[in-house]
């Protein structure tokens, strides 16, 4: 199990990771540096969207984000980069299939921006698509998840591979199941503790304390829920934690390294949108108390190591489609 180190000489609180062996105990620096939300306001923007991906592409630079749902095309196919006060819309010669609900992440160990999955004008998908920096090349894996939409993916440098768990299949059929990748194939792990099947939540690399972390989403299209758990890289733990953002699903989460914190906001909760903003260091939830984006679901979010920004955009604010969201946010 991968524990954040103790930071001498700073206040510390300690929580429990329960698991099938019982709980271990270990201790964390408490509190949260205080941040705030700015909108920003770039000249052109992607159309107005909702449960598009978003991902940081560290070899080429580039903020990334791919396709959604749109004011324009219900299943939108383009590509867009963040300059850093600007949207640009780029021309691949090659792009993906138009989709919502997919799943993206950065692969440290290839150094590819991996696409995975979502629903397409013939429906659920589960093709893999690569990003180099100009345009999409399709993988075809021997073994591959089934379609799916709303999947969390996230890359795990700690292992090496990127971790995929959930997703929805039709007649709301959420999936428990947990697959990696090691940049040419898929492989479906046997963890002998899973979270509940899930989809629409947050996974998302805790790179301070080296943990990949889930928490909440919605289980068989039921309710919102929340629940912290940990990757071990074999295996799944669930933290007990002395605060959290509670139930909700359809938010985003991503690590900020200026405040070397998972920063979580919005949502769907069991009753209506969420407009907070959470904090999570590797033990903790704190509530930051960051005025900012009105509440909405399904937007998304990441961090710009070029601009050392990180990025918020899109959405809905609504638990049905209307109105979709274009707006571009700074957190930090």
């Amino acid at each position: 199990m991968r524990l954040m180190k103790a930071l001498a000489g700073t206040l510390m609180v300690t929580v429990a990771v329960v698991g099938a062996a019982g709980s271990v105990a270990f201790a964390q620096p408490a509190g949260a540096a205080t941040a705030a939300w700015t909108q920003l306001s770039p000249t052109t923007s992607p159309s107005p969207r909702y449960a598009a991906t978003m991902a940081y592409d560290r070899s080429t630079t580039q903020l990334i984000l791919f396709g959604g749902s749109s004011t324009t095309q219900r299943r939108s196919n383009d590509t867009w980069v963040w300059s850093g006060s600007n949207w640009q819309q780029l021309s691949p010669p090659t792009s993906p299939p138009g989709r919502w609900g997919a799943a993206m992440a950065y692969d440290s160990t290839t150094g590819q921006l991996v696409l995975f999955g979502g629903i397409g004008s013939n429906g659920l998908m589960n093709d893999t698509w690569i990003w180099n920096g100009t345009t999409w090349t399709k993988s075809d894996p021997a073994t591959r998840p089934g379609p799916e939409w709303f999947p969390m993916l996230s890359d795990d440098p700690a292992t090496g591979q990127l971790v995929l768990f959930g997703g929805l299949r039709p007649n709301d059929h959420s999936l428990g199941t947990t697959w990696t990748w090691n940049g040419s194939t898929w492989t479906k792990t046997a963890p002998a503790t899973s979270p509940p099947p899930d989809y629409v939540g947050g996974l998302a690399f805790d790179v301070a304390s080296n943990q990949q972390v889930l928490d909440g989403g919605n289980n068989n299209g039921s309710r919102a829920y929340h629940r912290t758990w940990i990757w071990t890289g074999t295996d799944w733990v669930m933290l007990r934690t002395p605060t959290g953002p509670g139930p909700r699903s359809a938010f985003t989460m991503a690590y900020d390294p200026d405040l070397s914190e998972l920063v979580l906001f919005g949502g769907g909760g069991r009753h209506s949108l969420l407009g907070s903003t959470w904090g999570f260091n590797g033990s903790t939830w704190t509530n930051l108390s960051a005025t900012g984006p009105p509440a909405r679901n399904y937007s998304v979010s990441a961090f710009d190591a070029a601009t050392s920004q990180f990025l918020l955009f899109g959405g809905n604010t609504n638990k049905g489609v209307q109105p979709l969201l274009n707006d571009t946010w700074s957190f930090g």
